[in-house]
């Protein structure tokens, strides 16, 4: 797994959905930024919300 920059994991507390913090980074499509995340990370978004508990 790639290393997440430290304030990384902090968009991903709360009740965010995927679109909203996908637009917090500065993509507007959420299905692009979902499958750019699982190829970068290796993991869906849920997923990683799973795995570090966010």
């Amino acid at each position: 797994m790639p290393a997440v920059p430290p304030k990384f994991p902090s968009i991903w507390k709360g009740d965010k959905t995927v679109k909203e913090i996908a637009v917090l980074l500065g993509i507007d499509d959420s299905f692009y930024f979902s499958r750019l995340f699982t190829k970068l990370m290796g993991m869906s978004p849920s997923q990683y919300r799973k795995v570090h508990k966010l």
